[in-house]
């Protein structure tokens, strides 16, 4: 991981690996990041078809979502136990 961004990054491909924002990070259509995004400051956007697939945590600032943000760790569906 990187110091955190106080700066303006735009990423329009593949960023491999995590993002720590304080600054603006934009992650645009057809973007993706294949680590966790950690906002502890500052904006950031995920655009329409955009991929956070390494999850975000957000400890301040704000994400405005409006593509896809990938949980890691598993199956988190709701499982039934067996009658």
């Amino acid at each position: 991981m990187f110091s955190p961004n106080t700066g303006t990054i735009n990423n329009n491909l593949t960023w491999t690996g995590t993002v720590s924002n304080a600054g603006t990070f934009n992650n645009n259509a057809g973007g993706t990041v294949s680590g966790l995004l950690t906002n502890t400051a500052g904006t950031t956007t995920n655009a329409l078809n955009g991929q956070l697939n390494g999850g975000a945590s957000v400890s301040g600032g704000t994400l405005t979502n409006n593509g896809l943000v990938v949980r890691n760790g598993g199956d988190h569906r709701r499982r039934h136990p067996r009658q």
